[in-house]
């Protein structure tokens, strides 16, 4: 578990044999293959008590008040959520806490005294938590495909071919919704 970017890096260097992540930045097109498995997208987020979650159409303006638990809007994913933002002409939200893993981001959700913004499949896996709900707030994000992430002219070991055909099996349900 870690950062795509890095965890490419750790597959350049022989250290791991294939990377699930988003493609997200820059691949090493020349190094690297990616195989989708699914679309996800990006979607704000509360806690199941949080008075956002029973209003419909919520604008990310209305939410600018609130408190924010994001990663610095200097990291790379903090500049890819800043495009949110600034594509509805507001500055990135002063963030309450800020934070990287989605494990302590869902944590503090589950309080319902914040808001966040991570890929919807977090919420589904690795199974559904009813701590946490999405908000109706559309987001001018672009998806993030998920996939397969191997070395290009590298052959996958027979057990790494087994957990990519594994991958890809559990990946249906999510590659057939259209969110």
């Amino acid at each position: 578990v870690g950062d795509t970017e890095i965890l490419s890096r750790e597959l350049g260097e022989r250290n791991v044999d294939l990377v699930i992540g988003r493609r997200f930045g820059r691949l090493a097109e020349e190094q690297l293959d990616f195989h989708s498995l699914y679309d996800n997208p990006y979607v704000v987020m509360a806690g199941a008590k949080n008075p956002w979650v029973h209003k419909r159409k919520v604008s990310l303006a209305a939410l600018m008040a609130e408190p924010w638990v994001l990663p610095s809007p200097d990291s790379s994913v903090g500049s890819f959520l800043a495009e949110a933002f600034q594509v509805q002409g507001l500055d990135f939200p002063p963030t309450a806490v800020v934070a990287y893993a989605y494990e302590i981001r869902m944590s503090l959700l589950a309080t319902n005294r914040y808001l966040t913004i991570l890929p919807e499949s977090v919420l589904r896996f690795p199974a559904i938590d009813p701590r946490i709900k999405l908000l109706s707030v559309e987001l001018p994000l672009r998806r993030m495909p998920i996939g397969v992430i191997t070395l290009k002219n590298r052959t996958p070991s027979p057990t790494a071919q087994i957990f990519i055909d594994c991958a890809r099996e559990i990946a249906k349900p999510f590659a057939k919704r259209k969110s």
